[in-house]
């Protein structure tokens, strides 16, 4: 299995190095932030790497249906004692914060390896030696962060830290799914009576009182019980079990007065695929820690760590995502540790793959394809579009594909070599192969398209799946 602790081992002087918010498209730097603007600060600490490494094993092994402790999942409480950052590094870290102003620095997860504060931007440019400024997006979207950082902390400090947010990341836009749906009923060609008969759901409903499902809500998307009422008459679902009729909030911004397209898509057909399950709807304001203007991924991630076994939904469905590069690698490597907990723990996490279909980008030098993060993550499966029912093919404006940072994983090799055969390179990085039905509806079988056509029929049925793309016609190379 893809071992994080050896993509971890990367050498810089500063952290997240290979990311800087100056020279992003469509961003501009312009003056020094406000000393006295407040900041939602998160510092993520470095976990043991023989913690690391044994929480990915037993993974693998929880989640292998050929595997005897096949199903046999971690409690929450010792998963996060593997992973425990020591003592001594969390009161460094605490340390030095608090010797720049920063006093309150907690601890945000039970282990104590995920630290938060609310505190000025003057305090934390003192704590990490960096200069904060006002990045803007347009006219509209700005956002407080620092060229590079790290490299003025002392190495015992800079050693214990994974990555500290909000500084080199800018926030994502926009969400990595189209929004757009038909103007009236008659035009929509996928409906729950559809889509049912499509994957032979036929009238299965879920029958374990203890199933829990949940749809993620990022970018101001919001939950509306009425409008799912409204979709509920308009496709005739009169019978539904009060498990179905609605979804219960979780976070600081579930619900609203305006609803989102996308939210109300998602919880819509959550509930209309699987029917008769407890479901919630997690939904945060902002669009990150910092500031009304960006979002809080991390957020999300944090309640997740510290819901309990018996109240945390086992499925999460997030139509999130920005470009695999637009993340450190530092950055990547720490949130997939959240990944791997919550699989360790029976979560199965869902992300959308994209709608850029290959996603040709310009780097400055030799083009290649860009697959998207979180989905690219090894250890989540990614869920991309189809269109027709005879055949179901791959939607073109679906991305998908291999990532640019991980290998092939062990138990993915046989599904990849048998999809690329055809090609003179086999690619060496791991698939992210999405599946759904209309860009809208899982299923196991994952598809994928280069521009408007099919690449690969099928290419595996393994729990975890994402992401770098192959060559294609486009003129893009992987390298």
């Amino acid at each position: 299995m893809l071992s994080l602790v050896a993509t971890a081992a990367v050498a810089f002087a500063g952290l997240e190095a290979d990311v800087s918010p100056d020279g992003v498209a469509g961003w501009s730097r312009g003056r020094r932030a406000d000393p006295s603007a407040p900041i939602s600060l998160v510092v993520a600490l470095a976990q043991p790497a023989a913690g690391v490494a044994k929480l990915e094993r037993v993974l693998s092994k929880v989640s292998d249906p050929a595997h005897p402790e096949y199903g046999q999942h971690y409690p929450h409480e010792r998963i996060h004692q593997l992973v425990a950052p020591p003592a001594s590094a969390i009161a460094a870290v605490r340390a030095h914060f608090a010797s720049h102003g920063v006093s309150d620095l907690s601890a945000a997860t039970p282990n104590g390896d995920m630290l938060v504060a609310e505190t000025t931007v003057g305090a934390v440019e003192a704590a990490l030696g960096a200069e904060y400024y006002e990045y803007a997006y347009g006219n509209e979207t700005t956002a407080l962060r620092v060229p590079s950082y790290g490299g003025a902390l002392p190495p015992h400090v800079r050693e214990a830290i994974a990555f500290v947010s909000p500084t080199v990341r800018l926030p994502s836009l926009a969400s990595p799914r189209p929004t757009a749906a038909p103007a009236r009923p008659d035009g929509f060609l996928n409906t729950p009576k559809s889509l049912r008969k499509l994957y032979k759901v036929g009238d299965t409903v879920g029958k374990a009182d203890a199933n829990k499902q949940a749809v993620t809500g990022f970018l101001g998307q919001k939950y509306s019980e009425k409008d799912l009422a409204d979709f509920n008459v308009l496709f005739d679902r009169p019978n539904l079990s009060s498990k179905s009729r609605k979804l219960a909030p979780v976070g600081d911004a579930a619900k609203g007065l305006i609803s989102g397209v996308e939210a109300m898509l998602d919880a819509e057909y959550v509930t209309a695929l699987g029917p008769n399950i407890a479901s919630e709807f997690w939904g945060f304001k902002g669009r990150a820690p910092d500031n009304p203007q960006n979002e809080p991924f991390l957020k999300w991630l944090l309640l997740v760590a510290n819901t309990t076994d018996d109240a945390v939904p086992k499925l999460f469905s997030t139509s999130y995502g920005e470009d695999e590069s637009s993340v450190s690698l530092a950055y990547a490597t720490r949130i997939n540790v959240e990944f791997v907990k919550a699989g360790a723990r029976g979560i199965s996490l869902l992300f959308a793959s994209g709608d850029s279909g290959a996603n040709c980008v310009d780097t400055g030098g030799p083009q290649r394809f860009e697959p998207n993060w979180p989905a690219a993550s090894p250890y989540v499966t990614a869920v991309g579009g189809t269109t027709g029912t005879r055949p179901e093919e791959a939607v073109g404006l679906s991305s998908g594909g291999f990532s640019n940072r991980y290998p092939t994983p062990a138990w993915q090799q046989a599904a990849v070599a048998a999809c690329t055969s055809p090609r003179p390179a086999s690619p060496t990085a791991r698939s992210s192969t999405p599946a759904a039905a209309g860009s809208r509806t899982l299923r196991r079988r994952r598809r994928r398209s280069w521009s408007s056509r099919t690449f690969c029929r099928s290419l595996s049925t393994a729990p975890r799946a994402p992401a770098q793309r192959p060559r294609a016609s486009s003129g893009c190379s992987t390298t």
